[in-house]
């Protein structure tokens, strides 16, 4: 799955926002803005690995390695 509309769509909504507990109004923001919150990485596991589906890593927004500190001074770790 290239998108998190594609995912949503393969799982059901109204499903998937039944088993994780996620507004409606969350799931569409993740939707428009083609990324899941990281916070979401446990549910979305659990639903794929029940329904025996690839977890889509890369539909995560994954927080980067350096901090604020860091990411001024222009940093990479």
């Amino acid at each position: 799955m290239d998108t998190v509309s594609a995912f949503i769509e393969t799982v059901g909504r109204q499903g998937f926002a039944e088993q994780t507990g996620f507004a409606q109004q969350s799931i569409s923001r993740a939707i428009s803005e083609n990324v899941m919150p990281a916070r979401w990485y446990l549910s979305v596991r659990a639903i794929c690995v029940a329904r025996d589906i690839t977890v889509p890593d890369q539909l995560f927004r994954w927080a980067d390695r350096c901090g604020p500190a860091q990411r001024r001074a222009g940093v990479a770790t």
